[in-house]
């Protein structure tokens, strides 16, 4: 709430031209208590109460009529129960050992971001590739129903970690963790997280475009996250040319009658 006052104050004092404010607290206690929970649900009314602050800020600034402002997030939340310390197949094969300095040295290893897991090999080399894959695939198999591998061409459909030889993905309920010791398997400390592929189910978050220059009252299905900054730089005037997306033009009202240009 402090933030949302804050926030306002700024707009009333300063009135910036562009304003970014985070509201951590719908991710925090998610992770703490799984979604769709008392506690996440109870966030995100203080969360939109606080967007009412900011609202307020607005309309006593005098800045109504020339405010655009765009509500969203980066992921959604899944519950998790088991972590998996998915290099340790790495270090009993020994591609990841212990360097002189005491600090880890590998040939193959997984980079593990919770809900997706790159391998990447070291020069490239197709015999260690191999290696790290038989390591991985022997507990796959003692482990079944845990994760399983992501081949380089499913990565190449999401531009995913061009260096990584392969991937792996844990199945639901499941999260990659970088632990280097056993066991593989132990209880996760969080309730719920992300960090899975934005095609699966649960990874969804919402989008909210609402005043200048936005039509009211549309609904659109489907948005991408990657959008959302080429959308605000249009609103802006400003040209992103090598952002990954571009503007979701279905947002905007309609000016004299002319059609947006299709993205």
């Amino acid at each position: 709430h402090v933030k949302a006052l804050a926030a306002a104050e700024i707009l009333k004092q300063f009135r910036p031209s562009l304003m970014a404010v985070h509201f951590a607290l719908t991710d925090s206690v998610q992770h703490a208590n799984g979604p769709l929970t008392p506690e996440a649900f109870a966030a995100m009314e203080e969360t939109d109460q606080n967007i009412g602050v900011l609202i307020a800020g607005v309309s006593a600034s005098g800045l109504s009529s020339s405010t655009t402002l765009i509500v969203t997030g980066d992921h959604g939340f899944l519950p998790m129960h088991t972590e998996l310390a998915i290099n340790l197949p790495l270090v009993e094969a020994g591609l990841i050992t212990k360097g002189a300095d005491g600090h880890p040295v590998w040939t193959a290893v997984v980079a593990p971001n919770r809900g997706l897991g790159s391998v990447y090999v070291k020069d490239k080399s197709p015999a260690i590739q191999a290696g790290a894959r038989q390591a991985l695939e022997k507990y796959a198999a003692r482990y079944p129903r845990r994760f399983r591998f992501v081949e380089r061409a499913e990565l190449d459909q999401w531009a995913a970690d061009r260096d990584a030889a392969f991937g792996v993905e844990p199945f639901p309920g499941y999260v990659l963790d970088a632990r280097l010791a056993p066991p593989f398997a132990q209880p996760h400390a969080r309730a719920a997280g992300h960090g899975y592929r934005p095609d699966t189910p649960g990874m969804e978050t919402g989008l909210i475009a609402w005043g200048t220059g936005i039509r009211a009252g549309w609904v659109l299905p489907v948005t991408n996250t990657i959008d959302v900054a080429p959308t605000i730089a249009m609103i802006l005037g400003l040209e992103l040319p090598d952002a990954d997306g571009t503007p979701i033009v279905g947002v905007f009202a309609l000016k004299n009658g002319s059609k947006p240009e299709s993205h």
